[in-house]
């Protein structure tokens, strides 16, 4: 006997709705699977394609919400079944090879995702034609794939191409344009050509805010892009405008614990510790890390790196104690997050004995930084020059606490590193620097 209800089938178009706008909250998230194993339960099997639709929708919220592994799984199973139902080119086909490629990319299975990508953009010029907007989508996404491998080059052609599609179909006022702008933006920065990316940047703003208004999310991300581009060439005024702008608008169309606030405070407290404003930056990151904890929990990697900013910007305002504490909850976070064996831990080590070192505590530097030493060692090896710059840290110390011979032998080491690296010129000036940092800044104390 059947016990499906119609209205469970029915309510199925709501929960997708919903889980695609992020309204959908986890006992409709369980109704939407409930409805979903009705719906098959009343088409039969599973070669139905308002099942492969069901799926392929499914698959789309899921990436919206960041849930790759599983949103490829659902694209996985679409795919399945159109390839039964459409043994040749179709544009069904084409869409879920899309967009499996862009879950497998955002799950670094770059290859995989190269592979369906380049799939679909083939399918799609054969079954819909090269000027089509779907064409363009293709294009599209195989440029954020290129970027995200550091192929630039690449994805700068790729971008161009798909720029020229929609200008073409759907016009320049539309979503897919205005997104290819940003895309392009963020690689054109990234191949120092800042003035075209700005443009980009600005045109894809202008484009937003006519079409979705001042206060809407894209309009926040291009404000984000060009801060952040101003922020690379150091025009951090035009930088903090930028940013500020986008923070208001997420105060605004988000709920006060959301992400997007999180992110758009920290973003402008760089910025703004870097103009000077320590106070300003203090109570930014503070936002952030409030936010992160409610949302995260108190010691996990994006807390810990909250907790870092935090950290530095009390040991620039010299609130040592303060920044010690926060330092060491930084350690704590990337440890639980990453284990023991992470680039970030190496650096809170650094953190941690710099603050000791100010503090006048030289036992409890020497710690850390002899810490930091055997922790890169068994990250990047011992020949790496941040392993280098260890030495030369734990030379400078051992300088000051009046331990000369223990502090040639660190020197010495670094030295080695450098040369290898860099030449011998360039190795013996930053022996130098690490003796006497007057070398370059004459107006720097001395550390011997």
């Amino acid at each position: 006997m059947n016990d499906s209800r119609p209205s469970d089938i029915f309510n199925l178009s709501t929960y997708i709705d919903h889980l695609l706008e992020g309204k959908a909250g986890e006992l409709e998230i369980t109704a939407l699977h409930q409805a979903f194993r009705n719906q098959r339960s009343v088409l039969g099997p599973q070669n139905q394609p308002c099942t492969a639709q069901v799926y392929q929708q499914l698959g789309i919220a899921l990436h919206n919400r960041g849930e790759y592994d599983p949103a490829a799984k659902c694209f996985q199973a679409a795919l399945k079944i159109w390839e039964k139902l459409y043994p040749k080119d179709h544009a069904d086909t084409a869409l879920t090879l899309d967009s499996l490629g862009m879950s497998l990319a955002l799950l670094n299975d770059f290859e995989n995702a190269k592979q369906n990508l380049e799939r679909a953009l083939q399918m799609r010029k054969r079954v819909l034609g090269v000027d089509a907007p779907e064409l363009g989508a293709s294009y599209l996404h195989l440029g954020v794939l290129q970027r995200m491998q550091g192929a630039l080059e690449d994805a700068r052609v790729s971008f161009e191409r798909a720029l020229q599609i929609f200008a073409g179909s759907v016009g320049k006022a539309h979503v897919l344009y205005s997104e290819t702008l940003v895309e392009s933006g963020l690689v054109l920065q990234k191949l120092g050509r800042t003035d075209e990316a700005g443009g980009r940047f600005m045109q894809a703003l202008a484009i937003d805010q006519h079409r979705s208004g001042e206060n809407s999310p894209e309009a926040a991300r291009d404000h984000t892009r060009l801060g952040e581009l101003r922020q690379a060439t150091q025009d951090y005024e035009a930088a903090a405008a930028h940013l500020q702008k986008a923070l208001n608008i997420y105060r605004t169309i988000r709920p006060q614990d959301h992400q997007d606030v999180a992110d758009a405070a920290r973003r402008l407290g760089v910025v703004v510790q870097e103009m000077g404003d320590l106070p300003r930056a203090r109570e930014l990151f503070e936002q952030a890390l409030g936010i992160d904890e409610r949302i995260y929990g108190k010691f996990h990697a994006v807390t810990a790196r909250d907790a870092n900013l935090l950290g530095g910007v009390l040991q620039a305002a010299g609130d040592l104690e303060d920044a010690r504490q926060y330092f060491e909850r930084a350690r704590k976070g990337w440890e639980n997050s990453f284990g023991d064996e992470h680039l970030n831990t190496g650096a809170a080590l650094s953190n941690l004995a710099n603050v000791c070192l100010q503090q006048g505590d030289y036992e409890g530097a020497r710690k850390h930084f002899e810490e930091a030493l055997r922790f890169d060692e068994s990250i990047f090896g011992r020949e790496h020059l941040i392993v280098a710059d260890d030495a030369a840290n734990l030379g400078s110390l051992l300088l000051q606490m009046g331990k000369p011979a223990e502090a040639k032998a660190y020197f010495e080491r670094a030295m080695a590193i450098r040369r290898a690296a860099w030449g011998e010129e360039d190795a013996r000036l930053a022996l130098k620097l690490a003796e006497d940092p007057s070398v370059l800044d004459p107006t720097r104390a001395s550390m011997k």
